[in-house]
């Protein structure tokens, strides 16, 4: 939402966010899942940035 009204986002911080080693790679329903929530919407996704294959 900020990036559509014209604000940058320079970083990001996850705060309570597990640790990501041993969690493997997500499965594509759950790009498919966040996208349909918006999520990437702000970002255009080019055929080599979509959402990995299972």
């Amino acid at each position: 939402m900020l990036v559509t009204e014209g604000e940058a986002v320079e970083i990001l911080t996850l705060i309570d966010s597990p640790n990501p080693i041993g969690l493997g790679k997500l499965p594509k329903r759950m790009y498919d899942f966040l996208e349909n929530l918006g999520i990437f919407g702000a970002f255009e996704m080019g055929a080599e940035t979509k959402a990995p294959l299972d």
